[in-house]
Order: C-alpha cells, then sequence, then structure tokens
C-alpha cells in the first residue's frame, strides 16, 4: 500500500519556501506560527485568560495600547482574532471585555476582535464544536483562542477523546492558516494539564 507516500515531504521544495513569521512577539523574540496549536496551561487563577487576553489586544491592534507589562507585539498588520469562551456568564465576560479595551486604549474593533460565548449554545458537546467550527470558518480569524477546550469534550481526562479533540484544533489551525491557543488547568496533586 502506497497510500504513505502522499504525506512526504519533499525536503528541497519546503526549503526554498519563505520563512513564515510568527504573528507576535515578545521582546524581540517570535511567538506563535500560523498553522499551531499552543496550549496555556497552569492552576486556577494563574491568568491563562488574561494571558491569551493580552495576546489578543496586541494582534488586533499591533500592540499598540496593549497591555504593557507582558509586553506582546503583532508582526504585522492588524489580525482578526475569535474568542471562544466556553465558562463564563454574562457578567464575567463583561468585566473582561473592559478589560480588553482597557489594553486597546478604550476601542475595540469588531471586525478585528469577535468573543464567542458557547456557554450560551443549547445542547451537546457537538452542538457547541460545531457553532464553534461554524464561526472559525465563516469569520476566518487568524488567531483562535478557545478559554477552555476541556469543555468541548465530555472528558479531557479521557486521552482518546481529548486527542480527538487537539487532533481537531490542529486540523482547524491547518486549514485556516490560524494561530489556535487553548486554557486548559492544571490538575491538583501532579501539576500535569488536565487531559495530558
Amino acid at each position: 500500500n502506497d497510500n504513505w507516500v502522499k504525506y512526504v515531504i519533499d525536503i528541497d521544495q519546503l526549503e526554498r519556501e519563505p520563512d513564515v513569521e510568527a504573528i507576535i512577539s515578545r521582546k524581540g523574540k517570535g511567538y506563535f506560527w500560523p498553522g499551531n496549536v499552543y496550549l496555556v496551561s497552569g492552576y486556577a487563577g494563574a491568568m491563562k485568560s488574561y494571558l491569551c487576553l493580552a495576546i489578543a489586544a496586541s494582534a488586533v491592534n499591533r500592540g499598540t495600547g496593549a497591555d504593557r507589562t507582558l509586553q506582546f507585539f503583532s508582526l504585522a498588520t492588524k489580525h482578526r482574532v475569535l474568542f471562544g469562551d466556553t465558562e463564563l456568564a454574562d457578567n464575567s465576560i463583561r468585566r473582561r471585555t473592559k478589560a480588553l479595551r482597557i489594553m486597546l486604549g478604550g476601542y475595540i474593533d469588531r471586525d478585528a476582535f469577535r468573543y464567542l460565548s458557547l456557554r450560551r449554545v443549547p445542547g451537546s458537546i457537538e452542538d457547541k464544536l460545531r457553532v464553534f467550527d461554524d464561526a472559525c470558518h465563516g469569520y476566518k480569524p487568524d488567531i483562535i483562542v478557545i478559554d477552555s477546550a476541556r469543555d468541548l469534550c465530555y472528558d479531557f481526562n479521557d486521552n482518546r477523546e481529548a486527542d480527538k479533540l487537539v487532533g481537531h484544533l490542529k486540523q482547524l489551525a491547518s486549514d485556516l492558516n490560524a494561530i489556535v491557543i487553548s486554557t486548559s488547568h492544571k490538575a491538583l496533586g501532579n501539576g500535569n494539564a488536565k487531559g495530558s
């Protein structure tokens, strides 16, 4: 069976292609390349969501007026960000968007930043994932944040289910040539990210 042959990379061709620039930098070093999935993991209260919000603000605004403490900067023109939230109620989302507004110097460009509340989607995990996919393919963001991906599967600690979701996010990042960033809570006791 020669089915594997189509997945072999032509190294010579790959080396002739121009390098892809990172979308976000911090202190002059590139971070977050298109087509990849990144995990921000930490204990509850470790400000994972704030970190993702600061990255999003930098991407939308080329770093101008974005959080100066973390010093993230966009390396190109403004990017489109889809921030998918699976956990927060409206009042908490309001506090989060106020923080974003402060990072952006008072103005949120609604074409460049969309906040998707997956908690509001009725039905099953599959229904939430379908709405998420529709939003990603319809809006075509450069950066997709999922806070938190564990709520897009029934049991994130089931390795097969977690692998399936991560594979789905990788395919999404590849299809859209986007950066996908997800948060994950660390499990108490062993310090590993839940689902790993």
